[in-house]
């Protein structure tokens, strides 16, 4: 499954922030509860426009809130 949190439709060319409550989004996805995470996936798909796109992370970190 893949869960979009951002979209640079509207922000073309500028840093976007996220901030998702990964617990809650998987509960949601699949109506399992979980106390563990033991990995997350993070993407940039082009797959439906057939264009490119480069990216760049940063700052990535979990925390209790």
């Amino acid at each position: 499954i893949d869960y979009v949190l951002s979209s640079t439709k509207t922000d073309l060319n500028k840093w976007v922030t996220v901030k998702a409550n990964v617990k809650d989004d998987f509960m949601k996805l699949h109506g399992i509860e979980v106390s563990d995470i033991s990995g997350v996936a993070i993407m940039t798909d082009t797959d439906n426009s057939e264009l490119k796109a480069i990216s760049y992370y940063q700052s990535i970190y979990f925390s209790a809130k």
